[in-house]
C-alpha cells in the first residue's frame, strides 16, 4: 500500500485528496486551535488575576483575596473555557470548603429555613407540575377558540408567561413547553405565525421569569446576599409588586416588535389549532393546580400567619407529592427534581456569602477608586456589565452573582456591616433582572437554539428565501435590548433620582 494512502479508524484506505477527509481534518484542527487558544487565553487571565491579588492588595484580609480568586477563576472557566457549570460547581464547593472560606452545612443547618430549603420544595412541585402535563395542558385551552393571529398572541403569551410561578427554572420552563410549540406548530398552516411563536416563546419565557421571586436561582441568590450584607431585603409579595409589572411591559415589547411581520401580511388564513381534547384537565392536573394556588396564596401572606417561606414550600411539597391527590409520590418528585441546578445554587450561595462576609466587593471599589454610591451611573455600568457577562455566560446565575459582587458597593456604599435605606433592593433586583434579559444578547442560552432547531425541523424551506431562524431572532435581540435597558434605567430613576 502506498504511504500516501491512510488507513480508516474501520481498516479502510483513504486516497490522498479526498475532500471529505482533507475538510473533517481542517475541521478538526480549526477546532483543537480553537480550544488551545481559549485554555491560553483562560491561564493568561488567571496568571494576571493571581498577580493582582497577591501583590496589588497589601491588607486585605485573605478571606477577601480567595474569595475574589475563587469568583474570577469559575467566571474565566465558564465564560473562556466554556465548562460546565456543574462541574465547576463543585470544585468551587471543595475549594471554599477547603479554604475555610465556607461550610456546606451552614446552607442547611438552619432548621429548614433557608433559600436552598425554599428552592428544593419548589423544584419538587414543579417536578409534580411536569409528571402531571398541566404546563400543556394549559396553555393548549388557553390557544382554544382564537380566530386570529393576534387573538392567539393573545391568549397564549400571558400563559407562557404565567409559568414563571410554577417552575423555578427560564430553561426548565422553555424545555417542558417545547412540545407545545411543536404541537401549534404542526397544526398551523402559518409560516410567519410559526416564526414569530418560536421567537416569542423563548423570549417571554426568559422576559416573563423575573415577575416571581421563585422564577430564577438568581433572584434567591439575589435575596439572600442581601440579608447578607444587612440591607432590609424586600418579601416574597415585594418582589412580585415590583417585578410584575416590568416583566408585563418587557413581554409586550418583544410581542409588539415579534409580530411586526404579522401585521404586514397582505392575506390572512384562518388558523388550525391543535384537537381540543388535548386542552382538557384531568382530576390529578386539576389537584396540582390548587396546590400550587395555595402554596402562593401562604408565600404571599407570610406577614400574616408567620411562617417562613421554606415552611410554606415544605408543606406544598409534601401536598403536591401525595398520589391519591396528584398521582406522583414524594420519591418521585425527588428523582424528577433537578439536583445540578441545586447544586449550583448552592455554590453561588456559598461564595456569594463568602465574598460579602470578607467585604471583598467595598475592597475592591475602593482598590479601584469607584465612586460607590453612584446611583444612575453607577447602574448605567451595571447594565453595560450585564450586556457583557451574557456574551460568555450560559447562566442568569452565574451572571447575577458577578453583577452583585461589582454592584454592592454602589448599592450598599457604607459596607456590610451598616444599615442601608430600603431604595438599595430595588436597584439590586434591577440588576438580577438585566442578567437576565441580557441572556437575550447572547448566543448562549440553550432555549434559542432548541426553538430555532424546532420551527426548521417543521418548515424546512424557511432557510432559502428568507432569513433563517438565528438571523431573525439576533435582529429581534438587538431591537430589543434597548427597550430593556430603557425600561430598567426607568425603574432605577424611579428610585434613586441622582
Amino acid at each position: 500500500m502506498p504511504a500516501a494512502h491512510r488507513i480508516d479508524i474501520d481498516g479502510q484506505t483513504t486516497p490522498p485528496g479526498d475532500p471529505w477527509c482533507e475538510d473533517w481534518e481542517t475541521a478538526a484542527r480549526r477546532q483543537l486551535l480553537a480550544r488551545l487558544g481559549r485554555w491560553a487565553v483562560a491561564l493568561a487571565l488567571l496568571a494576571g488575576v493571581a498577580a493582582a491579588l497577591v501583590w496589588g492588595t497589601p491588607g486585605w484580609p485573605p478571606g477577601a483575596r480567595l474569595s475574589l480568586g475563587l469568583l474570577a477563576g469559575a467566571c474565566i472557566a465558564w465564560g473562556v473555557l466554556q465548562l460546565g457549570h456543574t462541574p465547576v460547581a463543585l470544585g468551587v464547593v471543595l475549594a471554599l470548603s477547603g479554604l475555610g472560606l465556607h461550610s456546606p452545612q451552614a446552607l442547611v443547618s438552619n432548621g429548614g429555613d433557608g433559600p436552598l430549603w425554599l428552592m428544593l420544595g419548589a423544584g419538587v412541585m414543579a417536578s409534580a407540575v411536569h409528571h402531571s402535563g398541566l404546563l400543556p395542558r394549559w396553555v393548549l385551552r388557553a390557544a382554544q377558540g382564537a380566530t386570529s393571529a393576534r387573538m392567539l398572541l393573545m391568549r397564549v403569551l400571558p400563559v407562557v408567561a404565567a409559568t414563571a410561578f410554577l417552575v423555578p427554572s427560564a430553561s426548565a420552563r422553555a424545555l417542558w413547553l417545547l412540545p407545545v410549540f411543536m404541537a401549534l406548530a404542526r397544526a398551523l398552516d402559518d409560516a410567519a405565525l410559526v416564526r414569530t411563536l418560536a421567537l416569542l416563546f423563548p423570549g417571554v419565557i426568559l422576559l416573563s421569569s423575573c415577575a416571581s421571586p421563585l422564577g430564577a436561582a438568581a433572584h434567591v441568590l439575589a435575596l439572600d446576599l442581601l440579608r447578607h450584607a444587612g440591607a432590609p431585603a424586600p418579601s416574597l409579595l415585594q418582589w412580585v409588586l415590583w417585578a410584575t409589572p416590568l416583566a408585563g411591559a418587557a413581554c409586550l415589547l418583544a410581542a409588539g416588535l415579534a409580530s411586526r411581520r404579522l401585521r404586514r401580511r397582505p392575506g390572512r388564513r384562518p388558523l388550525r389549532l391543535p384537537p381540543a381534547d388535548l386542552a382538557h384537565f384531568n382530576p390529578h392536573q386539576r389537584a396540582v393546580a390548587g396546590v400550587l394556588a395555595l402554596t402562593w396564596v401562604g408565600w404571599l401572606s407570610t406577614s400574616l400567619h408567620g411562617l417562613p417561606p421554606a415552611a410554606v414550600a415544605a408543606l406544598g411539597a409534601l401536598a403536591i407529592t401525595w398520589r391519591p391527590l396528584t398521582g406522583i409520590d414524594l420519591r418521585t418528585a425527588l428523582r424528577l427534581a433537578d439536583w445540578p441546578h441545586l447544586m449550583f445554587l448552592a455554590m453561588a450561595l456559598m461564595l456569594g456569602q463568602a465574598l460579602v462576609g470578607s467585604g471583598a466587593p467595598w475592597l475592591l471599589a475602593s482598590a479601584l477608586g469607584l465612586n460607590t454610591g453612584a446611583g444612575m451611573p453607577g447602574l448605567a455600568l451595571l447594565l453595560a456589565a450585564a450586556v457583557l457577562a451574557a456574551q460568555g455566560m450560559r447562566s442568569q446565575t452565574a451572571s447575577a452573582l458577578l453583577l452583585l459582587t461589582l454592584g454592592l458597593p454602589w448599592l450598599l456604599p457604607a459596607g456590610a456591616g451598616s444599615a442601608p435605606a430600603a431604595a438599595a433592593a430595588v436597584p439590586a433586583l434591577l440588576c438580577v433582572m438585566a442578567a437576565g434579559w441580557c441572556l437575550l444578547a447572547g448566543r448562549h442560552w440553550h432555549p434559542l437554539h432548541a426553538y430555532a432547531r424546532a420551527q426548521a425541523a417543521v418548515w424546512p424551506t424557511w432557510a432559502a428565501p428568507s432569513p433563517g431562524p438565528s438571523t431573525e431572532g439576533q435582529r429581534l435581540r438587538n431591537a430589543l435590548l434597548p427597550g430593556l435597558a430603557a425600561l430598567l434605567l426607568v425603574a432605577g430613576w424611579l428610585v434613586h433620582p441622582a
